[in-house]
């Protein structure tokens, strides 16, 4: 279909292109699936279901990650951008973190592990991504500790910051809505580390760091290119596997920023290379 037919009939017949979009990026998946299956093998294979780097080091995990790459999650490049600030918010000892966005429980459960004492609100508006989460913890010896939820609207995120909290915030743009330091019962005492969805609009990463700017040092990360080398893991894989291992096949333009109370001390440091932790 040209461009100018893909315009026509998105003007003209809007569920007709919806259904065509569906379609492509159906058998566009089961193609990428197909190119990740023997790079999948290798790697359970090799060292099981089990994360092998990065800030959830040792999590068991599932067979499957929700609206991403079970692959990055498993080698620990996952987000390597935000590892630094991770391990940082670690150190502060939160008892209470709030995860919007939860999918299958990569943060909730690996923060729960990091974070003994603390307690976990995990929210996803996807029911399957819930049932997920849950198996998650419960593989992981932390399912008292991780409660699981729906959505996440404002009166909950007044409910549970309370007393001091980190949030992380994985919510398709929705962020735009949810995080107003209003929403929170303590913003000065909370910690955010949120990835920004220009895509969906331009003005979410300015609107929301302008937002906090008085009450928050805030530190902005860009999506940067994975070392597969960085990842022992991967060695006995041929180049071309290392590298899909570590793709997480997204679009272009990601940024995250991590939001820190300006009494408590300053912004994360980029993350230069991804390492283990």
């Amino acid at each position: 279909m040209t461009g100018t037919l893909k315009r026509i009939v998105k003007r003209t017949l809007p569920g007709l292109y919806r259904r065509l979009q569906q379609t492509r990026q159906h058998y566009a998946l089961r193609r990428l699936g197909r190119r990740l299956r023997p790079v999948e093998e290798a790697v359970v294979g090799a060292q099981g279901l089990v994360v092998q780097s990065g800030p959830f080091r040792g999590m068991a995990y599932i067979n499957r990650a929700l609206g991403s790459m079970i692959l990055p999650k498993l080698v620990g490049s996952y987000e390597s951008e935000l590892h630094g600030a991770i391990e940082m918010a670690i150190a502060k000892g939160f008892e209470r973190v709030v995860n919007i966005g939860c999918g299958e429980g990569y943060y909730a459960v690996g923060l729960a592990r990091r974070l003994p004492r603390a307690r976990v609100w995990a929210f996803d508006t996807d029911g399957a991504a819930r049932s997920a989460c849950r198996k998650l913890a419960e593989q992981n010896g932390v399912a008292e500790r991780v409660q699981i939820q729906g959505a996440c609207g404002p009166e909950e995120l007044r409910k549970l910051t309370v007393e001091p909290a980190l949030v992380v915030c994985d919510c398709e743009g929705y962020e735009l809505a949810l995080l107003v330091p209003t929403n929170f019962s303590q913003p000065r005492a909370c910690e955010i580390i949120v990835e920004l969805h220009d895509a969906m609009d331009a003005k979410i990463s300015e609107t929301i760091l302008a937002r906090f700017a008085a009450t928050h040092a805030a530190e902005a990360y860009e999506q940067t290119a994975r070392d597969p080398r960085a990842y022992p893991g991967l060695h006995g894989l041929s180049a071309e596997h290392q590298l899909l291992a570590v793709d997480e096949f997204r679009s272009a333009g990601i940024r995250w920023a991590y939001l820190v109370p300006k009494q408590t001390g300053v912004a994360a440091r980029p993350v230069k290379e991804p390492h283990d932790q």
